[in-house]
């Protein structure tokens, strides 16, 4: 994920990270930016990753609802890693992001693809990519909307 972001939006100044768990895939995503903000529905989850992350700022909440008073009028970048499938509808989720973020980017194990790229498919200028790993395969996705 981080060579893509490297290779298509370089290093950015603040990176919005939806569903950020425990703090994984931030303790990658970190080296991307100067200001990583990371938001998950789970409190639990977010004390977690405030461990393995003391430099961010993260919160509870979701695209829809940010925690933060002095958050960037719009990020340079927005990242939702493997969550989309795990939305009913990720169109309201992908528009959002869209709203949020200079650019974006998410990724889903292929087999949610059935599910993602409808709503992937409306957004005007997107572009895809494969990448494997241990044997797993993942779609990435990305888009600019400045």
């Amino acid at each position: 994920t981080n060579a893509l972001i490297a290779r298509e939006f370089g290093h950015v100044g603040s990176l919005l990270e939806v569903a950020c768990g425990e703090g994984h895939q931030g303790s990658h995503l970190a080296r991307a930016c100067d200001d990583h903000y990371g938001i998950d529905i789970s409190a639990r989850a977010v004390d977690r990753a405030r461990g393995r992350l003391p430099d961010a700022r993260l919160g509870v909440g979701d695209v829809f609802d940010l925690p933060w008073q002095n958050a960037p009028a719009r990020f340079d970048l927005v990242v939702a890693c493997e969550m989309l499938y795990c939305l009913p509808d990720p169109a309201p989720t992908l528009a959002r992001m869209g709203e949020l973020g200079r650019g974006c980017l998410v990724t889903f194990f292929a087999p949610a693809a059935r599910h993602v790229a409808p709503a992937l498919d409306a957004i005007p200028g997107v572009r895809r990519d494969w990448f494997s790993h241990g044997g797993i395969t993942w779609l990435a996705a990305w888009w600019r909307n400045d």
